[in-house]
């Protein structure tokens, strides 16, 4: 176990170059093997049921091609949307699947940016969302402390990650069969440091 918050986060060693070249090779073919991702957003929304927040202004981090993105936009339809991704090819996909999907509704904004460093002024957003994006920063403590920065007085973080035993079975095969790659599994912050974390933010 770890000693301490940043102990569990600073052992995560990503490169933002290679990740946005990842994505962005992916992005075309991205949508056909998401399911993970779309369920994931699907009970991410959910929790909204549980809120009566009407938010103005809403930032989607780390939006990949735009699906949580849509969802959001279909229920806060009056809401300004930016939606953010590391990826300039992901953010075209999203612009594509709004105009396709959604051609009625508002427009929403686009910026291509770094979740652990986010272009926004304090207190720019009403609620603040980002799915299944954590596991790519490289530091998931700062990330929630610029989550937190723009975040309005009175208004919602709403995110998912990977728990810290996801893909134990494959780290633990890679160990048994080639040791060299098992430290290339991707290491998930426990849900204890993140609720750690998340108290040490500013009110």
């Amino acid at each position: 176990m770890p000693d301490t918050v940043e102990d569990t986060f600073k052992r995560t060693h990503i490169h933002r170059a290679t990740v946005r070249r990842s994505f962005s090779r992916a992005a075309g073919s991205y949508d056909a093997h998401a399911v993970l991702q779309r369920e994931i957003a699907d009970r991410l929304l959910a929790h909204l049921d549980f809120t009566r927040i009407a938010p103005k202004r809403i930032l989607d981090i780390g939006c990949g091609t735009g699906y949580f993105t849509r969802l959001l936009r279909g229920r806060f339809r009056r809401a300004r949307i930016t939606a953010l991704d590391l990826s300039e090819a992901m953010l075209h996909q999203t612009r594509r699947a709004h105009a396709r999907r959604l051609p009625w509704q508002g427009r929403n904004q686009h910026c291509a940016g770094d979740a652990a460093a986010l272009p926004f002024r304090d207190g720019s957003f009403d609620l603040v969302t980002s799915n299944l994006a954590m596991q790519w920063v490289d530091d998931p403590q700062r990330m929630l402390a610029e989550m937190r920065r723009v975040l309005a007085p009175g208004g919602l973080l709403l995110f998912s990650t990977f728990g810290r035993r996801t893909l134990g079975e494959l780290r633990q095969s890679l160990a048994r069969i080639r040791p060299e790659r098992a430290g290339h599994v991707l290491p998930f912050p426990d849900v204890t440091s993140l609720g750690d974390a998340l108290m040490r933010l500013p009110l």
